[in-house]
């Protein structure tokens, strides 16, 4: 599953790396004001502003619900009118790729024997 989706192997590492900094970040508060560097006042305005990161780690884009390509393709303009069994064949045969900036997707008057739909990025 996880070699399939790189995409959303890429969200659960990135949301697990900044929840393990928030907890790092309220550690740091506890210990700067049990060393009485911070006051109770400042300790609770940090310890807020961290439960607030904390909770929007939750609701980042990358965390929300990654659309399987199934879904994809059917909601696309390109594919939306496919029957299922295209649509099956479609995603049975289609590899995820990521590139570079500036990377050569596609060249003009030259043939080719694959299509793609850039799913983010631009060209």
């Amino acid at each position: 599953f996880m070699h399939d989706y790189p995409a959303i192997m890429m969200s659960i590492k990135i949301k697990a790396a900044a929840r393990v900094m928030l907890a790092i970040e309220r550690h740091k508060i506890e210990h700067l004001h049990h060393s009485g560097i911070i006051d109770g006042r400042e300790c609770e305005i940090l310890q807020s502003a961290n439960n607030v990161s904390t909770t929007k780690v939750g609701y980042h884009p990358s965390s929300m619900q990654v659309l399987s390509k199934k879904d994809y393709l059917r909601g696309h303009n390109l594919t939306q009118t496919l029957s299922e069994k295209v649509i099956a064949a479609l995603v049975s045969s289609s590899k995820e790729h990521y590139y570079k900036p500036e990377a050569k997707l596609l060249v003009e008057n030259t043939p080719s024997d694959e299509w793609m739909i850039i799913v983010s990025g631009t060209v």
